[in-house]
């Protein structure tokens, strides 16, 4: 496996989408105070909107991606450009689908916004977020083929760097001349900033896009067949993560969804950063997939098994103990949350980053077309679960509703298509691990909310205190559990030797 490459990718995605989360806090923050809770809760609504109607995409991007692995690694210049050529095409009618059906479902804004009133700025918000959206497709090929040659970090580059200009404009505005409609059309600056972003980082492969090439009728069967898998994967993540946003807006409250919004945007903030250094490893893995044996590639399931656990666990154990004060700090105390809505997000936060783990390896060795039992099953649960829960519990209903489908249907689904089909091996060790993961993060979660529960500080120093004891917690027991994988032991001595010979040179 590319380990440089691996680790520019994920280190360039973390790092500019940790800055680029960070602006959006202090963009929302003076969303609130400027202009009230109400428009955060807007806000959410048109991400959520937008994130079902990325369906459209149904997957072409991670199919063509995985058919360009061969021809890049072969060298043949040739069919890589026929792919790509053949998805600027799908690409652009996809976006003039998102465009139309956006407009179509900005008339359900008065249904979707319980206690609210739509008026004329809001839908003309809306439209300018829906632009920036659908208008993103017309060179979302470029990004692809970087995605495919294992230059993600150019691609991350691009997107961050201009969500980062957005979020710093929002925020001077947002002061300067606090209206909603100003603050939503940046989203068009971002826009045009990754167009010329994409186009700087895609000029050596200008060879590529002078070349024409044809994509045999099988080639164009193999990947409709990946996409038939990606399509149910998408629907599966969107019952998985809008419907949240969608149910709590119209059946609670607009505005019970502004302050939701303010734990929510924080946590899946964190799976969005850290999910994407995960992520960012596809393609390199996939070449590992295609160039090593299944030993290798199984021993590199079992060592992100347990790091993605160990990252996941301390991330949202820090994030249970330490989340109330920071929105009592950041947004006011009159907008905390309960220790029940903590405990339950930062559980459904946590398995929802685990997942990224077995969806990378599914995605990088083309599983996604022969899974699809997993996210049929996944979507039909989180259907029934969240419509039934959320009448009866209200959001409680909606965040365990995705740690028990999460835990029962998603993971364990993809973990065992990926010991039959892939790994071609009986279960083992990690398995194991993977079915104790949500009780050991229940354990410590709980122990941490205990223990930061015991004493009272100023919100800020509250906020520092509580992130270390979680942390702490976190690391000293998922760490402990880590290292009785035999794999990730071995990894962890090999890697501490060299860098203590490299130390000692």
């Amino acid at each position: 496996m590319d380990k440089k490459r691996a680790l520019l990718n994920s280190l360039t995605s973390i790092g500019l989408r940790v800055v680029s989360v960070i602006l959006n806090f202090f963009a929302l923050r003076a969303l609130v105070h400027m202009l009230g809770v109400d428009y955060q809760g807007f806000t959410q609504l048109f991400n959520s909107i937008f994130g079902v109607l990325t369906i459209v995409e149904v997957g072409f991007a991670g199919a063509i991606a995985f058919c360009l692995y061969d021809p890049i690694l072969k060298e043949d210049k040739e069919k890589v450009a026929a792919y790509y050529h053949y998805l600027r095409r799908i690409y652009i009618v996809i976006g003039i689908i998102i465009l139309a059906s956006g407009a179509v479902a900005g008339a359900l804004l008065p249904f979707l916004s319980k206690g609210a009133e739509v008026t004329w700025d809001i839908y003309l918000s809306y439209a300018a977020y829906l632009l920036g959206t659908g208008c993103v497709y017309f060179f979302s090929a470029k990004g692809t083929l970087l995605a495919a040659y294992k230059e993600n970090y150019k691609k991350d580059l691009a997107s961050s760097l201009a969500t980062i200009v957005q979020h710093v404009l929002q925020i001077i505005f947002a002061y300067v001349y606090p209206n909603f409609l100003l603050f939503s059309s940046f989203s068009l600056v971002n826009l045009a900033l990754q167009y010329v972003l994409l186009w700087a980082g895609t000029r050596n492969h200008k060879d590529i896009f002078q070349l024409s090439g044809t994509i045999s009728p099988e080639e164009k069967k193999e990947v409709f067949k990946l996409i038939r898998g990606n399509l149910l994967h998408r629907i599966s993540g969107i019952f998985a993560n809008s419907l949240d946003t969608i149910l709590i807006s119209s059946v609670i409250s607009v505005t019970v969804l502004g302050h939701y919004s303010n734990y929510a945007t924080i946590s899946t903030a964190l799976v969005n950063v850290l999910g994407a250094g995960i992520s960012a490893m596809v393609s390199v893995i996939g070449h590992a997939y295609k160039s090593q044996g299944k030993e290798a590639f199984k021993r590199y399931f079992d060592i992100m098994s347990m790091g993605g656990f160990l990252l996941s666990s301390v991330v949202y154990v820090g994030f249970a103990a330490a989340s109330t004060p920071f929105v009592s700090f950041f947004y006011g105390s009159e907008f905390t949350e309960g220790w029940p809505l903590v405990l339950s997000l930062s559980t459904a936060s946590f398995v929802n980053l685990y997942a990224w783990v077995s969806a990378t390896f599914r995605d990088a060795s083309g599983l996604f077309k022969e899974d699809m039992a997993v996210p049929v099953a996944t979507a039909i649960a989180h259907l029934i679960l969240k419509l039934s829960l959320v009448f009866a519990f209200g959001i409680l209903g909606v965040t365990w509703a995705n740690v028990i489908v999460y835990c029962l249907v998603s993971i364990p689904g993809t973990t065992y298509f990926l010991y039959k089909k892939v790994f071609a091996t009986k279960f083992d060790m990690t398995c194991v691990f993977m079915i104790l993961m949500p009780f050991l993060f229940l354990g410590e979660a709980s122990l941490s909310l205990y223990l930061t529960s015991l004493f009272s500080l100023a919100p800020a120093a509250q906020f520092v205190a509580n992130g270390f004891i979680g942390v702490g917690i976190a690391a000293a027991v998922s760490g402990g559990f880590c290292l009785c994988s035999k794999p990730t032991r071995r990894w962890g001595i090999g890697f501490t030797r060299k860098i203590f010979a490299r130390s000692t040179q």
